[in-house]
């Protein structure tokens, strides 16, 4: 099977409890706030990561390095539901989505195991006939210039 070139990577945020304010809002927001995330519990690390989108750098500079990804394919998008955690879009204009409920566990055990894994069971399973999912197709402009 030919391998498809990758033209475009889109990694997604909720745009945690902050979502849509400016830094100067957010910067007289407290430590309980930032741990006050919308759709999901994820310790509270993870959780200050996601609300200061240090979570995102990681993620750029992992997709950079991990795949050998040029810095100018890398995209962030919100996706306030989150339940599309990333968005690969081939040069023949297909896009592969990596999809379920707000939880981690899956896209963090394929990133590990490089293939769906028989032993996460399907509590994780995604309704596809949820109403609507929304994006923001704006780069946030706190991390974009990291490269």
């Amino acid at each position: 099977m030919k391998e498809l070139t990758i033209s475009r990577v889109f990694l997604t945020a909720s745009g945690g409890p902050f979502r849509g304010l400016s830094m100067d809002e957010i910067f007289n927001k407290s430590v309980e706030e930032a741990l006050n995330h919308p759709n999901w519990d994820m310790g509270s690390k993870i959780t200050i990561d996601s609300a200061t989108l240090v979570n995102k750098c990681f993620e750029l500079v992992e997709a950079k390095h991990l795949f050998s990804l040029e810095p100018d394919l890398l995209n962030i998008v919100v996706q306030k539901q989150s339940i599309i955690h990333s968005l690969i879009e081939l040069r023949d204009g297909s896009v592969e989505a990596q999809m379920s409920k707000p939880s981690m566990i899956i896209p963090l055990a394929f990133g590990l195991l490089g293939e769906h894994s028989e032993e996460i069971k399907n509590i994780y399973a995604l309704d596809l006939l949820i109403k609507i999912l929304n994006f923001r197709l704006k780069l946030f402009h706190r991390i974009e210039k990291i490269f």
